[in-house]
């Protein structure tokens, strides 16, 4: 068989697909890097040249989810003409549309460190987003908040408990926009 040579970052790219494939359909610790290594065909070091190790490949795996997210958030809320009001519900919505962290999540969750990299690489992405819809906010005259950045730390943090995957509360995402609204000073409690 004749050997096939492909530009680095082209080859980096398949390997990180084949990955999320696998780690999506069999979970991360249930996918060997030889499984990846056969359906590439390639051999299993030459995934080794690319990724220190199946933890490295999980990260860029989880920086790819991470950026289509925030590109799809960025288009839904520039696409959507009503209030920031409007915008901050679809986003807080869009939340249960990560089926794909999701996924990953389920057999993540017991590691500490892989989940703080994940909701470090979530908050980070994110953050920008929210404190740029909070500005809009201000500006439309949903709410009045003297501090955009700030207040998206601050409903972000508390997004991941009020929120979270393990808040069992009936109304939690009743409640939890119901605080974010009033952390923002919004003007109406919709």
């Amino acid at each position: 068989m004749a050997r096939i040579t492909k530009q680095v970052e082209e080859r980096r790219q398949e390997i990180v697909d084949a990955a999320r494939k696998h780690f999506i359909e069999s979970g991360f610790e249930k996918t060997a890097i030889g499984d990846i290594a056969k359906e590439l065909n390639i051999a299993h070091g030459l995934i080794y040249h690319y990724f220190k190790s199946k933890t490295d490949l999980l990260y860029a795996v989880v920086d790819q989810i991470a950026t289509e997210q925030l590109d799809k958030t960025y288009a839904l809320i520039e696409a959507h003409d009503g209030s920031a009001l409007d915008c901050l519900h679809i986003l807080f919505n869009q939340e249960k549309d990560f089926d794909q962290f999701s996924k990953l999540f389920e057999a993540l969750i017991e590691d500490p460190g892989v989940m703080n990299y994940v909701n470090g690489k979530l908050f980070y992405s994110v953050t920008p987003v929210l404190a740029q819809l909070i500005a809009r906010g201000n500006e439309d005259g949903s709410w009045d908040c003297d501090d955009p950045e700030m207040a998206a730390v601050f409903i972000l943090q508390g997004a991941k408990g009020i929120m979270g995957l393990h808040c069992e509360h009936p109304d939690k995402e009743k409640n939890g926009m119901s605080l974010i609204l009033r952390v923002l000073g919004a003007r109406t409690n919709n």
